[in-house]
């Protein structure tokens, strides 16, 4: 559910609140590509480009 509200707000442009739906749902899955995958996104979002690319690449570590 968490995941899933992250990624709602990240495409809405509500990035910080998204962010930490993203945190709080990898505390409750801790090696869910599906979720790395979104906080990967969100970092995108925010420009944050090497946070990005570290949680896509464990997201690919993970789940090729």
């Amino acid at each position: 559910m968490y995941n899933g509200r992250c990624w709602a707000r990240a495409k809405q442009g509500d990035l910080a609140n998204a962010l930490q739906d993203c945190n709080h749902a990898l505390a409750l899955a801790l090696k869910n590509p599906e979720i790395i995958d979104s906080r990967g996104y969100v970092y995108l979002k925010m420009q944050n480009y090497d946070a990005s690319i570290t949680d896509y690449n464990a997201a690919l570590a993970i789940a090729p």
